[in-house]
């Protein structure tokens, strides 16, 4: 319900667009593209999400295919190495942000787009000079320069940058992470950027006569944008519409992408978006399954959007989705037991991280464990634990606390987790509108990009030689 009154907003407030505008394309090419990106999204949390929402996913009717996520010189990659592959279609090591293994920069599809006159835009949900929205517009050997990034984002072209991580803008003096005492708000702004902190200036910028606008930067948090089940009002589970009056609310994923697709849709050669769900893997790190389970269903809910802009005329958006990578090793199924409990993940009110720092700093311990994580049949033993390391001075007493508190989820739950990190498994493709079939199958995730700079008529740099040839070449 909540998707169709957004779209139904969205359409009352679009300004139409000439038809004789739209410059001509090859037949089955797309005009737009949204290249949406689960950050850790293995097939698993999509089958929990789904159980949790109880019902389908808009990502249930466009699986086409899968994709391989080994960098070079490893079989486990991190995000950085796999969004470059994705974003310049040649493979690099782990780390590397836009560059080739040599640290060489590389072109990457946001870049050609630009070249070739399309609107283009990147939206996240964690730091906009995280690795995977960085790689799209930034080249840096270690994804750690996020600084540098930054500055990088700011001159990259780019038209639109939705996101968190103002800390890498500011100085130190202001609260950021700067160490040249730089303010590249101020700096962007003199240079021409629309720069807004907050949801209810974004919609305002989103709402302008397009003649008015200019390239928008919103910078919604200092860190990561906030899980959603720490950032209410939260999207409950069956519950009524979201009210609509937030004008600070940090949007969500969902709202953030049709803000996105309003801003760059009146550009009459096209667009190219990118919009990552990167919290779901801060959740799998943590193996917290209720707030990676909520991510997903934020991040299916924001394809939802994107579908609709398939949908809608004139139906020329190419939706494509796919992960960077599996985080955690999620099982849906733990020590024999053939049974699995969604209540304690849909009773759930804040994500362990949250839980945890409360508890540290002298929360009640039962109310929080009852009221937030939604475990009402806690034992003595675990209650003894929990008050335990909440008061312990020992160094990882709060890691041991946060292993403590998934450990007691998982069990009620029925979920395991093979490892705190990355994963060295396939991840899933889903693709509808025009060009969707170039992704049927399996490919190496290069084939993200190559497939797409085919289908929009960009240039990228050549594949290596010997990765084109262990491949099979561009397919």
């Amino acid at each position: 319900a909540r998707v169709l009154a957004l779209l139904l907003l969205a359409a009352a407030g679009a300004a139409p667009r000439a038809q004789d505008a739209r410059p001509e394309r090859p037949a089955g090419a797309p005009r737009n593209v949204t290249l949406f990106i689960g950050d850790g999204l293995g097939a698993s949390a999509v089958t929990l999400a789904r159980l949790v929402g109880g019902e389908a996913l808009a990502l249930d009717a466009m699986l086409v295919g899968s994709q391989s996520v080994a960098p070079v010189g490893a079989v486990i990659p991190d995000s950085a190495a796999t969004a470059t592959a994705m974003a310049t279609g040649v493979n690099s090591v782990n780390g590397a942000i836009g560059v080739d293994p040599a640290a060489r920069p590389l072109t990457t599809l946001l870049e050609a787009a630009r070249d070739r006159g399309l609107a283009t835009g990147i939206v996240t949900s964690t730091r906009i000079t995280h690795a995977t929205p960085a790689a799209f517009a930034a080249h840096v050997p270690s994804r750690a320069m996020e600084d540098a990034i930054a500055e990088q984002l700011l001159g990259s072209g780019v038209d639109l940058l939705i996101g968190g991580g103002a800390r890498h803008f500011l100085s130190t003096g202001q609260g950021g992470r700067r160490h040249d005492g730089r303010d590249l708000l101020v700096e962007a702004a003199e240079n021409g950027w629309h720069v807004v902190r907050d949801g209810g200036n974004l919609r305002a910028a989103v709402a302008l006569d397009p003649d008015e606008r200019r390239p928008l930067l919103a910078l919604l948090h200092q860190d990561h944008l906030p899980y959603r089940l720490d950032a209410p009002p939260w999207h409950d589970i069956g519950s009524a519409e979201k009210p609509d009056d937030r004008p600070s609310h940090v949007p969500d994923l969902e709202e953030l992408t049709l803000l996105a697709v309003q801003f760059l849709d009146d550009d009459p050669d096209g667009f190219l978006l990118i919009v990552e769900g990167g919290r779901i893997d801060h959740a799998e790190h943590q193996h917290d399954a209720a707030a990676a389970a909520r991510e997903t269903l934020d991040f299916d809910r924001a394809v939802s959007v994107g579908r609709w802009r398939e949908w809608g005329p004139p139906g020329d958006t190419l939706v494509l989705v796919t992960a960077d990578h599996e985080t955690g090793g999620l099982a849906l199924g733990r020590d024999g037991v053939h049974d699995f409990d969604t209540g304690p993940l849909r009773a759930a009110r804040a994500s362990l991280g949250s839980v945890v720092a409360r508890l540290r700093d002298g929360g009640d311990v039962p109310a929080l464990l009852t009221g937030d994580l939604g475990l009402t049949d806690v034992t003595p033993a675990e209650l003894e634990r929990v008050v335990s390391l909440a008061h312990s001075d020992a160094g990882d007493a709060e890691r041991q606390l946060l292993a403590a508190l998934a450990d007691m989820v998982s069990v009620r739950t029925g979920v395991d987790w093979t490892t705190w990190h990355h994963t060295a498994a396939d991840v899933p493709v889903w693709a509808v509108g025009p060009g969707a079939a170039t992704f049927a199958g399996h490919h190496p995730n290069t084939h993200i990009a190559r497939g797409l700079a085919k289908l929009l008529g960009l240039e990228l740099d050549p594949e290596p030689a010997a990765a084109a040839a262990a491949t099979g070449g561009t397919r």
